[in-house]
């Protein structure tokens, strides 16, 4: 039984995570996948060739769309699929969990353990990923605006995910500590929170709005403007003392992290 649930559970996990993939061209048996930069690269060269079709009066029809789209949406790239719904990803983890928990002993504790290192694991790896790969990613290689307005959608995902993952790992913590002291985990994790807090509370959004208010003024060309200097003057420490929140709850988690090793070799 246990082989037979290992081959199912990875089955599932391939199916549940499996990235949208672009089915064939309409019209062919068979055809290879296209990723996303070339249909992105082979769709800029049909809207540039359309105007040249229409100039020169040629009747010629249009290729094939790509992998069957008839048009271009950055909400929805690719033709729905089954594998592609939430309810069929959702489902997919949960009969990975059904099938991982048969037979388990101790499931109440060993639930909770998985619940603990699932978001401690989800918190963790969104915290290094956004602050030192894809933030810096993103302001060295877009616009200021439009990275600003990008920052201004994803943090506050980011920050209600963290504030969630840290509420599961402080519900949990008597799970994973046994009948060992819960004062460092307790501590750690209950300090990142208040900081997170603060900044989904305060911080992020009143940064958020006095950055808008510059753009507007920069788009204005009011640059020299008192009012975009007393602007600028406010974003400052808005976006410094986010940031160090942001790095609070970092160091928060690394302990953490620290004290769960500690837990699991004992």
């Amino acid at each position: 039984f246990r082989p037979l649930s290992m081959a199912m559970t990875v089955a599932l996990l391939v199916c549940a995570l499996r990235g949208p993939a672009c089915p064939p061209v309409h019209g062919l048996v068979s055809a290879p996948r296209v990723s996303f930069p070339i249909a992105m690269m082979e769709l800029d060269t049909k809207a540039v060739a359309e105007p040249e079709r229409k100039k020169t009066g040629s009747t010629a029809k249009p290729a094939a769309s790509i992998a069957g789209l008839a048009r271009w949406d950055p909400q929805a790239w690719v033709v729905p699929a089954v594998w592609n719904t939430a309810a069929f990803r959702g489902g997919a983890l949960a009969a990975v969990l059904v099938i991982a928990a048969a037979g388990s002993r101790g499931l109440g504790v060993r639930a909770a353990t998985f619940a603990h290192l699932v978001s401690f694991g989800s918190l963790f790896g969104s915290m290094i990923y956004t602050t030192f790969f894809a933030g810096i990613t993103m302001y060295k290689n877009l616009p200021r605006q439009m990275f600003g307005r990008l920052q201004s959608k994803l943090f506050p995902v980011y920050f209600k995910i963290h504030a969630a993952s840290l509420c599961v790992m402080l519900g949990t913590l008597k799970a994973v500590g046994g009948a060992g002291s819960l004062t460092r985990p307790l501590v750690a994790c209950g300090s990142a929170l208040v900081f997170t807090i603060i900044n989904i509370v305060y911080l992020e959004p009143q940064s958020t709005k006095v950055m808008f208010e510059r753009y507007e003024l920069e788009n204005e060309g009011k640059q020299e403007s008192d009012e975009y200097k007393a602007a600028a003057k406010k974003f400052g420490p808005l976006h410094g003392m986010s940031s160090l929140a942001n790095l609070g709850a970092l160091l928060g988690v690394i302990a953490h992290s620290w004290w769960l090793g500690g837990a699991f070799v004992m």
